[in-house]
């Protein structure tokens, strides 16, 4: 290799490590860009004011957390064992009141939009929601 193809090499090597992000650069994205995407639902647990815990939608819940970049968010989630319905037409105006009422409390679902307060902690403000009647909560994702 002569001098000139050696200067032309090393010059191309030298930009490509330079655009190329490190390891340590390319991890530190910031918490609101790690969390946009969907996301299955594991566990759902409440702990009362009076530190008791309950498993509103059962120990294996069924659900979906989808958090777009834009800042809004969509979440579904049931309980497996959730009782079915026995209407085969329109089952939201069709099913009786009891029935309905009952698969309706193994079944929650909201939307709105979500932000990131520091470092640690996701906020959701519900815009609209399905089954029970829930106030704005600060989550620190784990």
């Amino acid at each position: 290799m002569n001098c000139s193809g050696l200067l032309i090499f090393s010059t191309i090597a030298t930009l490509a490590l330079a655009v190329m992000p490190t390891g340590a650069v390319a991890q530190q994205k910031s918490l609101k860009d790690q969390l946009v995407g969907s996301w299955a639902l594991v566990s759902t647990e409440v702990t009362e004011t009076d530190g008791k815990k309950r498993q509103d939608f059962g120990p294996n819940p069924k659900g979906i957390l989808i958090l777009d970049a834009s800042g809004r968010y969509a979440l579904v989630q049931s309980k497996v064992e959730r009782p079915k319905f026995k209407t085969t037409g329109n089952i939201r105006l069709e099913t009786p009141a009891a029935e309905y009422g009952e698969a309706a409390r193994a079944f929650a679902a909201n939307f709105g939009t979500w932000s990131v307060e520091g470092d640690k902690t996701l906020i959701r403000k519900y815009e609209g929601l399905s089954s029970r009647t829930l106030k704005p909560r600060r989550r620190k994702p784990q």
